[in-house]
């Protein structure tokens, strides 16, 4: 298995307090918002804006699949519209079709490799790809991606305190735990899980899954030994 070291998580010394009882955990995750800066924007085409507005057309009536035919047409004419390489990202991850939708995030990497927010997007494509796999050699080698990409979103972000980035970072830290027999390793790796999951509710006390998060806590909590803590 790879060594996986833990990214810095900010103020992680803070306590979590006890909320209600959760319900049962929900393995999606929670995508990274997609965004570009202007420095990769080109000027466009007549005929790339008219098929961008086609497709932005069957995207409002939920017709993907042809909203997905478009964007393909547009790369076919310019194979850097950021534009359209971020909707099909986009609707890939909708449609769980997270291969596909790392592809295109990679290609708008190539463009502005200093974005962040599509760091975090790769490493949250990775972390669902890792839930999604049978195999244990696929699994790790999507939470090494997923590793990867995550810190480099850290690295890039102007602001690191991002409460979907650090959800889905102990998710990882929580998988990759997983995957072991009782072990220091281990230990390790749900530490860094519950210091990255009790971060996301010292950024956003009111974080959507924050319910799910106190489950989560409280069954690393109860494999650390922790009983009263787990409890709470």
């Amino acid at each position: 298995a790879p060594a996986v070291e833990p990214p810095v998580v900010p103020a992680s010394t803070a306590t979590v307090e006890p909320g209600a009882t959760a319900p049962a955990p929900d393995v999606a995750g929670t995508p990274a918002v997609v965004t570009t800066t202007s420095e990769v924007s080109s000027t466009m085409s007549e005929g790339e804006t008219a098929l961008l507005q086609t497709a932005a057309v069957h995207e409002q009536r939920n017709e993907l699949d042809s909203a997905v035919t478009v964007y393909e047409q547009v790369l076919a004419q310019n194979p850097y519209n950021v534009h359209a390489l971020s909707q099909l990202a986009s609707i890939c991850r909708h449609q769980e079709r997270f291969h596909d939708a790392v592809m295109y995030l990679q290609r708008i990497v190539q463009l502005d490799s200093s974005n962040g927010e599509l760091h975090g997007a790769v490493g949250h494509c990775y972390l669902m790809l890792s839930q999604r796999s049978s195999k244990i050699p696929a699994v790790l080698q999507a939470l090494w991606h997923g590793y990867q990409a995550y810190s480099k979103a850290i690295l890039h972000l102007k602001d690191g305190h991002d409460p979907n980035l650090w959800y889905g970072i102990g998710l990882l830290y929580e998988r990759y735990g997983a995957l072991m027999m009782p072990c220091n390793e281990q230990m390790a790796a749900l530490k860094h899980s519950a210091e990255a999951l009790s971060a996301v509710l010292r950024m956003d006390p009111a974080f959507e899954k924050r319910a799910e998060i106190y489950y989560r806590l409280g069954l690393i909590f109860k494999q650390q030994g922790h009983v009263q803590q787990s409890l709470e």
